[in-house]
Formats: structure tokens, sequence, C-alpha cells
């Protein structure tokens, strides 16, 4: 059950003032709530839910906000328009999230990406962090650092650090967020072969997210295996959504994950309500993230 909230009337007045709220409950071992909030860059962050609740949003495609206990994380989620198919955050909500100014969050401590491909990742962008947050940590394989110190001439500090490419699992800690990355290699090998991918097992403050970029069954192995899985309780898997529509998907997730929450990405803006609900029949309790700024809170066990 999730636990029960206690709220003053006038905190009351001001969610109903500063958000308009749709929900639904979601059955897949713990209770995650999803709410489709108005942004607004000038309002202060709202209080966490619960203290051991793990809050998410969706910034597009593969793009995901974390926060427990005021400890803040963004994957894959600092990226200009690529495609038409692939979903984009606004300068103005790029901007909130780099200031600290996005609603119902604190401060960004740690920026990930999986690999560097333009709906994912954004070097302008992770510059800007970086300038603007001398002392947040920005992670992502030597592709992705090597970009961002092209795109300025100034020294960036020692928050930008990169995922070793080896197949070893490279370690990294930041405030109360533990981070796990290692090479994953990308979907479809044929064509990006080059492309470095990593995908990340991380502890934010007792919640354990997977986020593994873009990859698929055929690639993940060496990459579980390496960070301990199936043996890892996983709370958060966030999976690119071709990863649930093979016919052994739902045996493999089991398998290898057994997540108490599954959420499905990398989801085109049109994809069908219909495919939505196909999704969701296949894996009750999952989370497929489509509207930018929809978000959920994860209660676990």
């Amino acid at each position: 059950m999730i636990p029960p909230i206690k709220i003053s009337l006038a905190k009351f007045f001001l969610l109903l003032l500063t958000s308009s709220l749709w929900s639904c409950r979601l059955h897949t071992g713990g209770e995650a709530k999803v709410t489709s909030p108005a942004i607004d860059a000038t309002s202060t962050a709202l209080a966490p839910v619960s203290e051991k609740a793990l809050r998410m949003s969706y910034i597009g495609n593969m793009g995901v906000l974390f926060e427990s206990d005021t400890s803040t994380l963004l994957i894959d989620g600092l990226h200009e328009f690529y495609r038409p198919t692939y979903a984009f955050p606004d300068p103005a909500t790029v901007a909130q999230l780099i200031e600290g100014n996005y609603l119902g969050f604190s401060s960004l401590e740690a920026v990930l990406f999986t690999h560097p491909h333009r709906d994912h990742f954004s070097a302008t962008y992770s510059r800007d962090f970086l300038q603007q947050n001398p002392s947040g940590m920005l992670l992502g394989p030597p592709q992705v650092v090597e970009e961002v110190k092209a795109a300025t001439a100034e020294e960036l500090g020692v928050g930008l650090q990169a995922v070793g490419y080896d197949g070893g699992v490279a370690h990294f800690l930041q405030a109360q967020i533990s981070i796990k990355g290692v090479r994953c290699e990308h979907v479809n090998p044929n064509r990006h072969s080059a492309i470095q991918n990593i995908a990340y097992l991380i502890d934010l403050a007792g919640h354990s997210i997977l986020h593994i970029g873009d990859t698929n069954w055929e690639q993940v192995s060496p990459a579980f295996e390496a960070l301990g899985l199936p043996e890892k309780k996983v709370d958060v898997a966030v999976l690119p959504y071709w990863m649930l529509l093979s016919d052994d998907s739902a045996q493999l997730i089991k398998q290898w994950i057994a997540p108490r929450q599954l959420v499905a990405t990398h989801l085109p803006p049109d994809y069908r309500v219909a495919d939505q609900e196909a999704l969701r029949k296949r894996f009750p309790g999952v989370v497929p993230l489509v509207e930018i700024g929809e978000r959920f809170d994860y209660h676990g066990q």
C-alpha cells in the first residue's frame, strides 16, 4: 500500500494550483502513482511525497529524472531535437533542469549518458550543466566525454568523468548516489558497432535503478553478468520499448532483472494508445513514458 500522506491544508491548495493531476495505480511488487503536472520555471520545488519514495519524471525519449531523499539524478535527459520520431525536452525544460528549478525536484547532483546519439545527449547542454554546477558529476562513455570537452575551451573540472569501455565495471559515488557503469553493446551492432553504450546500475538513497540505453537482448548478457544480475535487486528498470516486444521478452525480463517496477522508454511521440494498452496487458503495471513532463512515484515494498 502507498504510505499515508500527511499534508497541511495550505500545501494541499498549493498542489491544486500548481499541478493538474491524473493518476493510476500500478502493481509490480511496489506501487507507482503516475501524474502529469504543469511545469513552471518560477515555481519552487514541491515537498517529496515520502522520504522513502522514488520520484521520477519523463524528460524525453529515454530521459528520466529521479529523486529520493533530496538526491537527484538525470539519465539521458539533456538532448535537443534530432528527428520527429524522438521526443525531446524544450529549451525551457532543459534550463529548469540545469538551473535546479524543475518543479518538484531539487538541483541535479549527477547527470549520466548512456551513449552519444543525439536523441540521448547534447554536448552543449552537458557543458552548460558543468559550468553552472561546479560540484555536479557528469558521466558517460569516452565518446561522450570527448564531445563535451570539445564543446568548450574552458576547463570543466573533475565532475566530468568517463565510464571505461573495456568491459570492467566502473564505480562512482556522488552524495547518496552510488553508480556502477559497464560496457553494453548498442542495438543493431552491424550498423552501430562504433557507438559506445553504457548500462548503469544505480543506488539512489536505497532505491536500485537499472538504465541500459539503446541495446537489445542479444547484446545485454555480458553487461548484466558484470553488474551482478539477476542476483542484484532491481527496483526500477528503464528499458527501450522494443525489449518488451519479442515473444520471449517476459521470460527474459523475469530471468535477468525481475524489477519491481518496469518502465518502457524510447517510445515515439505518436505511439498509439492501443499499443500502450497492449504493453500494459503483456506487462501489468508497466509505465510506458510518452508525454514529456509526466511523473510518477515508486514506493517500494
